[in-house]
């Protein structure tokens, strides 16, 4: 079994090491903010502390899940490596042990790195803050180590689930018997069907009523919540218009391109036929990512709202302030991971498109078509509806400058790095596709 392991991370070094890397700087993000959320030293009322606690809890539980989401990108890629070990007739307690040799010390290695990188984030924030943390590491070790065995747990019965599912697929083919095919005449089907019979064959209506509901409703929220808190941010109804708000804005965001692309498809876009696969292709890429999009729609806002639903002192500020950075930087690595993966599913699309007669510039100008949208809905539109109701709260002195230029930085500076990294990853794929005739036959 070891040995096994060894051989499998040794011919995946790159790739492991990626992960640990990745995992670490999940798991400091998690201890930077289990620090926070244990920190004596910042002097506040109850209500600044409990917002404190509550932002730096909710940041600990996305961390949290993103790494269960890197574990689930991780084992969807080892499907032949499962079912080999199934082939040799390994049993549950031998997989078992193998979830917790490859995974258990991948996890420990990463949170032990973790606690290093995460020490270096709480220094940095000394300094630049000039602020002097006074924790109890006894309670920090112990919340950081009941992270460490409850995400063990986690892993160990999701990739427990991963094996009944390839067991039950090898068993259910190896136990396969043929069914007996019978000679199919299309011709006497069509003789038969419903012309004879003087019925009218059904129509089926395409017209996507739920995403046009769902996408007016979501304007009509944004524009009944966003509008007073833009008028006013000191509303005593803020909560409840800040949650239309949000809700219309999660409503528009997962709406809009399906509703495009069902709306268009067969009329307008069939006229530029660019836009056509644009927008096929940005409908599956936000498939694809829908968990990480609604978790930056929906928890990003939230963490932002807490600075303009209630005044906070300067010291609660600059630990949300951290607490938000650890926050976008783990989303920032998840999106990353998630697009690596989705990234080798287009090649056989673009062999297709270049079989098609399509020449390179304008594969180009196709995803540079649908990565600007994606931004600009996924992107940009959040930013800009948030980022004018915190210049709002820090026109009414509510928050300071710092807090404001620092937040709209971090989104900006790691959305911006995430988008460029997206287009050159398709451009390099693109000029590889194009130029490598191992893709030749796909596309044919």
């Amino acid at each position: 079994m070891i040995t096994f392991i060894k051989k499998i991370i040794s011919g995946q070094k790159k790739l492991y090491l990626g992960i640990l890397a990745v995992l670490s700087l999940l798991s400091s993000f998690e201890f930077i903010s289990v620090v926070m959320y244990s920190t004596s030293n910042i002097e506040v009322d109850f209500a600044n502390g409990y917002i404190l606690q509550l932002v730096t809890g909710i940041v600990i539980m996305i961390a949290f899940a993103l790494t269960l989401f890197v574990n689930n990108y991780i084992i969807n890629n080892k499907n032949e490596e499962f079912s080999l070990l199934l082939l040799c007739g390994r049993n549950m307690k031998q997989i078992i042990r193998y979830i917790l040799i490859q995974f258990g010390l991948l996890f420990l290695i990463s949170y032990a790195l973790g606690f290093l990188i995460g020490w270096g984030w709480v220094y940095m924030y000394s300094a630049i803050y000039d602020a002097v943390i006074t924790v109890d590491l006894t309670n920090i070790l112990i919340i950081y180590g009941a992270l460490f065995l409850t995400k063990m747990i986690y892993v160990v019965v999701i990739d427990m689930g991963k094996f009944m599912r390839i067991k039950t697929d090898i068993a259910g083919y190896m136990n396969h018997v043929p069914r007996k095919t019978t000679n199919f005449n299309p011709f006497k089907l069509m003789s038969s069907g419903l012309a004879l019979k003087g019925e009218k064959p059904k129509t089926i209506d395409m017209l996507p009523k739920g995403k046009i509901l769902s996408t007016i409703l979501g304007i009509l929220l944004i524009y009944i919540g966003f509008t007073p808190m833009l008028r006013s941010i000191e509303n005593n109804n803020l909560p409840t218009y800040f949650a239309f708000s949000l809700l219309g804005e999660v409503l528009i965001i997962d709406n809009t391109f399906p509703l495009l692309f069902d709306l268009l498809h067969n009329k307008v876009l069939l006229k530029s036929k660019n836009w056509i696969i644009s927008l096929s292709n940005l409908k599956d890429l936000t498939d694809v990512m829908t968990a990480m999009i609604n978790i930056s729609a929906v928890v990003v806002p939230i963490i932002i709202s807490f600075l303009f639903l209630q005044s906070v002192s300067i010291d609660v500020q600059n630990a949300m302030m951290m607490s938000f950075f650890a926050l976008m930087a783990s989303m920032f690595l998840c999106f990353i991971i998630r697009f690596m993966i989705y990234l080798p599913t287009r090649a056989s699309v673009i062999a297709t498109m270049r079989a098609l007669g399509y020449n390179k510039k304008s594969i180009f100008k196709i995803h540079y078509q649908e990565m600007m949208l994606f931004i600009i809905l996924i992107v940009i539109f959040p930013i800009v509806m948030y980022g004018s109701l915190l210049y709002q709260s820090y026109l009414v002195n509510m928050i300071t400058y710092n807090t404001f230029i620092t937040m709209i930085a971090i989104y900006i500076i790691l959305y911006t790095f995430m988008s460029i990294y997206m287009i050159v990853s398709y451009r390099k794929l693109i000029k590889e596709v194009y130029d490598d005739v191992r893709y030749l036959n796909h596309g044919e």
